[in-house]
């Protein structure tokens, strides 16, 4: 919710700037300063690890052996697509919504807050419909799926400004359960120890690829219009609630 929060603030503090101060510098600098500010408690000392330091099979745990895990496999594509459909939608969102208003970019950063803070509270309602016995598996596929309507939605009616928002928001929220659901359902594979951290760091890292490919293909579609880069995220909706139907729900609170 921290990460969404500053996405939400962020976009809305450049187009005060570009707009109100002339330009992009005083952001930038405060941006810099928010980057500096982590080092703190690293200087500070960070407190001693407490992990046990006993071996055993999970922890000695390879590469190779999380290939072998269909399910492991699966929620890494899972990953693999959705940071890139999130990084995506959620950097060239402004510049879409502007191809389909043919308004200034720099009145547009509510597309991009609404779509972050949704992401962000989409957590809320996740936790409780989890509360409510629905399992995580099925919370991604109805996601994936909700986004991919809310995609076709919005090239449908981005053309109105204020609608553009709406969906983006509503974007946000149906992403909200699958990334962390995903973590969640990879980690629940392994014994509760070192080796969740393992299969976390393995889904990110390849999820990294992405997050790598797919902004800059959006970007080379935004070039021929809206359309196609809209329809990349839609693509990517679809192809997220696919693997997650695959998933096998034999993991715990599958």
């Amino acid at each position: 919710m921290a990460f969404g929060v500053g996405a939400f603030l962020t976009p809305l503090a450049a187009a005060f700037s570009l707009t109100r101060l002339g330009g992009y510098s005083l952001i930038y600098i405060a941006g810099a300063a928010v980057l500096v500010a982590p080092i703190l408690p690293v200087v500070r000392g960070l407190p001693p690890s407490r992990a046990k330091t006993v071996s055993s099979p999970a922890q000695r745990a390879t590469l190779l052996a999380l290939l072998r895990d269909r399910n492991m496999l699966l929620l890494t594509a899972i990953a693999t697509v959705y940071l890139g459909a999130e990084i995506g939608f959620g950097g060239w969102v402004v510049s879409i919504a502007a191809a389909m208003t043919h308004l200034p970019p720099a009145y547009l950063a509510p597309s991009a807050s609404a779509f972050w803070i949704c992401l962000a509270a989409g957590g809320v309602p996740t936790i409780l419909l989890l509360h409510r016995g629905i399992p995580p598996r099925r919370l991604i596929i109805l996601g994936a799926l909700g986004a991919s309507a809310m995609f076709l939605l919005l090239l449908i009616v981005g053309g109105a400004a204020p609608l553009a928002i709406v969906c983006c928001a509503l974007i946000g929220l149906s992403f909200a359960p699958i990334l962390p659901l995903a973590t969640a359902l990879a980690a629940s594979g392994g014994d509760a120890d070192r080796s969740d951290g393992m299969r976390i760091a393995a889904l990110f890292t390849c999820g990294q690829i992405g997050a790598a490919a797919l902004p800059a293909l959006q970007g080379i579609l935004l070039g021929a219009g809206p359309a196609p880069a809209l329809l990349l995220s839609f693509a990517a909706a679809l192809a997220m609630a696919a693997l997650a139907v695959a998933v096998r729900p034999n993991m715990h609170a599958a």
